[in-house]
């Protein structure tokens, strides 16, 4: 069975990691906390937080290691695979375990969702060209045509 990165995603990360024999030490603030699956350690340093992405994905952080992803870059990381060997090794794995594919309802991340009535009025939509704006973006290392790419600046 061929896996896209997109249904990929929408895998849960603390079933994935129950399936692998890791269970969780406690849970704060909505985050699921364990001992890293990379390092012996005692204290739980890796945490999961559910639907956390921005496409409703869950995303894992190493705090231990100052690494994180998706259920992808979990899989690349554990096994030392490509992102392609990272999504067949998934398909795999659920296959041999015969266990369904927990896929959650992708959320919908629209600022402007239509089915609830905004309270934000008179919003304008520009093109990123705000200087301080722009001096910030280039002071954190972001060049200003990606900026202008990815970025619009919204006033309301």
């Amino acid at each position: 069975m061929s896996l896209t990165t997109q249904k990929a995603k929408q895998i849960s990360i603390v079933e994935f990691l129950l399936a692998k024999g890791y269970k969780y030490s406690f849970t704060k603030k909505g985050e699921y906390w364990y001992v890293s699956p990379f390092r012996v350690e005692k204290d739980p340093s890796f945490a999961v937080k559910e639907g956390a992405g921005t496409h409703g994905e869950d995303l894992w952080d190493d705090f231990g290691a100052g690494t994180g992803g998706s259920i992808i870059d979990l899989v690349m990381e554990m096994e030392n695979l490509s992102v392609r060997g990272a999504l067949s090794y998934l398909s795999d794995f659920y296959s041999m375990k015969n266990i369904p594919f927990t896929s959650k309802k992708p959320q919908n991340t629209s600022l402007f969702d239509s089915t609830k009535e905004s309270s934000i009025k008179n919003i304008v939509v520009r093109p990123l060209n705000h200087f301080v704006l722009l001096q910030y973006l280039q002071k954190r290392g972001i060049r200003e045509t990606t900026a202008k790419k990815y970025l619009k600046l919204i006033w309301y």
